[in-house]
């Protein structure tokens, strides 16, 4: 008779292995969106891999332990698979170590071959537990390192809560996975084996939540791209301006924002619609417009940003309700428009 608590964590298994394989069907979609640039599109395959060996692996391992615990054994009956299973558990953290190596591009995955070296020895040589154990100690210490430098690091407010959130997930991956070793329920009881899946579940939730922040990986240095913002009327006067790079800040933003002006109105024309462009591109410059009931926001970008499309919504829309009766009574006095500068600062993030 299988105990309850076990029973509780197989079926809590099979929850945690539908969530990753969820997970892998997210990261394949966002995939899918971006750019066709494999800079782009490589990590999240590599995301969606490591997820899809998660479930494959972690469905064989709740029903190895079912048929080890409703056939009476001291060992399990089919340890050859068990050990290829947890081959399949481990390639998913050689997949996360080869993604963050390319990201990282310090370390020339030497981690990357270290552990396929590792997993090689593992499958066709009897080696010790204690050897593994020593062999694999630098692992988890330069995933924590490279994963600070990668994700969290280059980040700042609200990426960066996500992206701690998501470190946090894979931890509760990890620590869920050792809660489930069959040594901790002996040592432990059964149920630690239904916590550590139900830890485990809490993880993957997490690493969703925490990577829906951005579209694409280049999301993560966002504040690198950007050059200057203007805020221009209907007639083209600009009526604030503010330069990312203070070091090469644009000149007469008067004649520019004019020029806006007029150019939208002419492509939208040529192109024959009556809605505003969003978006214009040309070679490494980008230009990112939003546009409101009074004025025209002008982002002028390195590269284009999902992340920071949202970031330029966000203040468009709170320097709409900010000066909102202003505008509607405006006799063309710019200093009016000063506190602009604070609302850009702690929206866009600026580092005073």
């Amino acid at each position: 008779m299988v105990e309850f608590w076990k029973i509780i964590g197989f079926g809590l298994t099979h929850v945690f292995s539908t969530c990753a394989f969820f997970l892998f069907l997210y990261f394949i979609n966002k995939s899918l969106k971006v750019r066709k640039v494999k800079r782009e599109i490589l990590p999240f395959i590599g995301l969606a891999i490591i997820f899809l060996f998660i479930s494959i692996g972690f469905i064989i391992f709740s029903w190895l332990d079912y048929i080890w615990w409703t056939s009476g054994l001291l060992t399990n009956p089919l340890t050859d698979l068990e050990t290829l299973t947890g081959l399949f558990i481990i390639g998913s953290f050689i997949v996360l170590t080869y993604i963050l190596e390319y990201v990282f591009k310090k370390t020339k995955y030497f981690f990357t071959l270290y552990m396929i070296i590792g997993i090689i020895v593992l499958y066709f040589i009897e080696i010790s537990a204690l050897f593994l154990l020593f062999y694999l100690a630098p692992f988890p210490f330069f995933i924590l390192f490279a994963w600070y430098y990668v994700f969290i690091r280059p980040t700042s407010g609200f990426l960066r809560k996500r992206m701690i959130i998501a470190s946090l997930g894979f931890i509760s991956i990890v620590v869920g996975f050792l809660l489930r070793f069959n040594f901790m329920s002996q040592f432990l009881g059964s149920y630690i084996y239904t916590v550590g899946t139900m830890v485990a579940i809490m993880g993957v939730t997490l690493i969703g939540y925490g990577f829906s922040a951005f579209s694409t990986f280049s999301d993560i240095r966002w504040k690198e791209k950007l050059r200057e913002i203007l805020v221009i009327t209907k007639g083209g006067i600009c009526i604030y301006s503010y330069s990312f790079e203070q070091k090469s800040p644009l000149d007469d933003t008067d004649l520019i924002a004019g020029g806006f002006s007029g150019i939208q109105g002419m492509l939208s024309e040529i192109v024959r619609t009556s809605e505003s462009l969003q978006l214009i591109d040309y070679k490494n410059v980008k230009i990112m417009l939003e546009q409101r009931e009074n004025v025209i926001f002008i982002l002028i970008l390195k590269e284009e940003s999902t992340f920071i499309q949202y970031k330029l919504k966000l203040f468009s829309e709170e320097f709409q309700d900010l000066f909102k009766e202003v505008l509607q009574t405006w006799s063309g006095d710019v200093v009016i428009f000063q506190p602009t500068r604070a609302v850009i600062e702690r929206i866009f993030e600026v580092d005073i």
